[in-house]
């Protein structure tokens, strides 16, 4: 995500292009809060996606044997600094995507019955219906 956005979104939007010769390149301050910026503002990502984001590429970066001597340090601050979803707020978006059991106990004699209204000649919605 963060080579995708360097090398396509960030030089259209104004920010300065950066000449990358290797993945340790894409790892420093500028880039990474211009990607954090895009993910919160224009892809309205929560706090917590970001993170979540942002502690792989921090933990794959720190890690790795190549990478392990560069100072990443700006990444754990920049997360440090993300905004926090209230957990209430979770909940909610979380309940408005669950489907509520009466609901879905309905749909297996719903596609029975529409299986019975079609004949032999629709084979083909048949067998879209056996795969639902």
């Amino acid at each position: 995500m963060l080579y995708g956005f360097v090398t396509t979104i960030r030089g259209n939007t104004g920010g300065r292009q950066i000449a990358l010769t290797g993945l340790s390149d894409l790892v420093h301050e500028e880039p990474v809060t211009d990607f954090v910026a895009h993910l919160l503002n224009d892809r309205q990502n929560s706090g917590r996606t970001v993170e979540l984001a942002l502690a792989a590429l921090y933990s794959a970066f720190r890690h790795h044997p190549t990478y392990k001597g560069q100072d990443y340090s700006s990444i754990p601050t920049l997360m440090n600094q993300l905004p926090q979803t209230l957990a209430s707020e979770r909940l909610e978006r979380k309940f408005r995507k669950y489907v509520p059991y009466d609901v879905l106990s309905k749909i297996p004699a719903q596609l029975q019955a529409e299986r019975a209204r079609l004949t032999q000649n629709e084979k083909r919605q048949i067998a879209l219906l056996a795969y639902d």
